[in-house]
C-alpha cells in the first residue's frame, strides 16, 4: 500500500472519530453492562472428573476396552442418570441444540491413556471420566456411579481369571540355582582371595632365590677364576722345582762320573759354568719363551761365556778328560703330582678348589630350590587358572538363576497376582459457564457492536459537519465556521 493512502486512511478514521466517537463510546458502554450482567448471572454448570488406575500403577493386563464398552453403554448410561437424579426435559432448548441424549446433554466421556512410570519399562494406564451437570453433587454422583461400573466389571474380570487359573506345568529347564549351590559346594576355594595372596608370596620367594642363584654365579665365577690362576702359579712352581731337582741330579752324576774317570782332577770353571748355564735355558724353555726377557739375558750371558772358552782353547761340547756320561735318564718329562703338593701356593690352591667346590653345591641347592618355586608356582597359576573358570560359570549360573527367578516371580505375579482398578482421589469439580464468550469475548463483542453502530449512523447521514470534510470532498475553500451553542 502506498504511503498516501495509509495517511488518508488514517485521517478517515480519525474523522470518524470525531464525528462519532461519543456515540461510539455510549454503545460500548451499555453493550458492556449488558454483557457483563449476563456473564455474571448466566447459569452455570459443573464439569466433574474421575480417575481410575490400577493399584500401584502397575500395568493392566484385563480387557479395559470391552469393560469400558459395557460402561458406556445406553443400559448403562441411563442408570447413571437415574443415580444422579438427572433428566432430559422434553421439548426444552436442549432439543433446540441437538441434545437428545444423555451422553450428549451431559458431555459424558470416558478416556483411557498410558500412564508412564519411572524406572519401568512397561506403563500403566489411567482411566478418566467426565460429565457435565447442572448441581455439583449430580456431577460427582455420576462419575462415581461410572467407576465403581468399571471397578465391579474389574473385580468380576479377576474372580473368573482365579477360577480358570490352569494349574502350572513341570518345566524342561534345569534349576540354576542348584546348579550354583552344587558348584559352590565343590569349589570352596572359587573366589581366588588365597590362591591370590599365596602366588604373589611365590613369585616374591622366587624373585629372591633368583637373586641369590645370580649371586653365587658371581661368586662361582670369581672363585673359579681365582683358582685357575693359582692352578697356574702351583704349575708353575712344581715344573721349576721339578726342574732344579733334575738338574741337580744331573750335576751330581756328571760330578760322580768326573771323579771315576779322572780321579782328583776337576774340569775347567769356565766350562762347568757353561754347563750350568745350558741346564738353566733348558728350564726357562720348559715355562718361557724365547722371547722372554729373562731367557734372551740368559741367552746372551751363555754366548758370552762360550766366546770365552772358544778364545781360552776350551770346548764344551767335547770333554777334555774323555769322561763318559749319559744325560738320558736326566730329561725333562711330565712333573709328578708329588711336586705339586710340594708347591708354595699349593695350600692356596687347595683352600681356592674347597671354595668353589662349597659355592658350586651351594648353587646346586639353590637351584633345586628354586626348580621346585617354579613347579609350584606353575601349580598355584593352574590352580587360579581353574579358580578363573569357575568364577565365570557361578556368575553365568547367578545370572541365569536371577533370570529364572525373575521369569518364575514374574509368572507367578501374572498369574496370580493381578492389580485391581481403585479410583484415586479426589474426584474433582469446577464450575463452567453457559455464556462461552466470558469477559473477554464481552469487550471484543461490544467493541465490535459500538463501532458497526456508529459506521451504520455515519453512512446514512450525508451532512457535512467538520470543516476537513468540505475541503476535502467539495475542494473549495473554507470562508467561516459556525459552532453549535448550548440551548440554540
Amino acid at each position: 500500500m502506498h504511503p498516501d493512502q495509509i495517511l488518508r486512511s488514517l485521517r478517515q478514521a480519525w474523522l470518524f472519530l470525531r464525528r462519532r466517537g461519543r456515540l461510539v463510546g455510549f454503545v460500548f458502554a451499555i453493550a458492556c453492562a449488558v454483557g457483563s450482567f449476563g456473564v455474571y448471572y448466566a447459569p452455570k454448570r459443573h464439569r466433574t472428573e474421575a480417575v481410575v488406575q490400577p493399584q500401584g500403577q502397575l500395568p493392566y493386563p484385563g480387557p479395559l476396552n470391552t469393560m469400558l464398552e459395557d460402561v458406556q453403554d445406553d443400559l448403562a448410561l441411563e442408570a447413571m442418570a437415574s443415580h444422579a437424579q438427572l433428566e432430559l426435559v422434553p421439548g426444552s432448548w436442549e432439543g433446540f441444540w441437538g441434545q437428545t441424549t444423555i451422553r450428549q446433554r451431559f458431555e459424558v466421556s470416558v478416556t483411557s491413556a498410558p500412564l508412564a512410570v519411572d524406572g519401568r519399562k512397561q506403563s500403566s494406564v489411567e482411566v478418566r471420566f467426565s460429565t457435565l451437570t447442572p448441581k455439583r453433587s449430580q456431577g460427582e454422583a455420576a462419575v462415581r456411579f461410572l467407576a465403581q461400573a468399571l471397578l465391579d466389571a474389574d473385580a468380576q474380570w479377576r474372580k473368573a481369571q482365579r477360577t480358570d487359573e490352569p494349574e502350572p506345568q513341570a518345566s524342561d529347564e534345569p534349576d540354576y540355582r542348584a546348579q550354583l549351590q552344587a558348584l559352590r559346594a565343590s569349589a570352596p576355594e572359587a573366589d581366588g582371595s588365597e590362591l591370590v595372596r599365596r602366588l604373589r608370596d611365590l613369585r616374591q620367594r622366587i624373585a629372591e632365590a633368583e637373586i641369590q642363584q645370580a649371586s653365587l654365579l658371581a661368586r662361582e665365577q670369581a672363585a673359579a677364576d681365582g683358582l685357575q690362576e693359582l692352578d697356574a702359579r702351583v704349575s708353575e712352581e712344581a715344573t721349576q722345582a721339578y726342574l732344579a731337582y733334575l738338574d741337580a741330579e744331573r750335576e751330581k752324576a756328571r760330578q760322580e762320573a768326573m771323579r771315576e774317570g779322572s780321579g782328583d782332577e776337576t774340569r775347567d770353571p769356565r766350562l762347568v759354568r757353561i754347563d750350568e748355564l745350558e741346564a738353566q735355558l733348558e728350564r726357562m724353555l720348559a715355562t718361557r719363551t724365547r722371547r722372554h726377557p729373562e731367557v734372551r739375558e740368559l741367552v746372551r750371558r751363555l754366548e758370552a761365556e762360550r766366546r770365552a772358552a772358544a778364545d781360552a782353547g776350551l770346548t764344551p761340547t767335547v770333554d777334555p778328560r774323555g769322561v763318559d756320561f749319559d744325560p738320558t735318564p736326566f730329561q725333562p718329562g711330565p712333573t709328578p703330582p708329588v711336586w705339586r703338593q710340594r708347591a708354595p701356593s699349593y695350600a692356596g690352591w687347595v683352600g681356592a678348589r674347597d671354595e668353589v667346590l662349597d659355592v658350586r653345591q651351594l648353587l646346586a641347592v639353590a637351584r633345586e630350590e628354586l626348580t621346585a618355586l617354579v613347579t609350584q608356582r606353575e601349580g598355584l597359576e593352574a590352580a587360579q587358572a581353574r579358580a578363573e573358570d569357575t568364577q565365570r560359570e557361578l556368575a553365568r549360573l547367578e545370572r541365569l538363576a536371577e533370570e529364572q527367578e525373575r521369569s518364575a516371580a514374574a509368572e507367578r505375579n501374572e498369574r496370580a497376582v493381578i492389580p485391581p482398578l481403585r479410583l484415586v482421589p479426589p474426584v474433582t469439580s469446577r464450575a463452567e459457564s453457559l455464556v462461552w464468550v466470558g469477559w473477554k469475548g464481552v469487550v471484543l463483542l461490544s467493541l465490535l457492536l459500538a463501532l458497526g453502530v456508529g459506521v451504520a449512523v455515519d453512512l446514512g447521514d450525508d451532512s457535512y459537519r467538520l470543516p476537513e470534510e468540505v475541503v476535502g470532498e467539495l475542494g473549495v475553500p473554507v470562508l467561516a465556521v459556525i459552532p453549535r451553542l448550548k440551548g440554540g
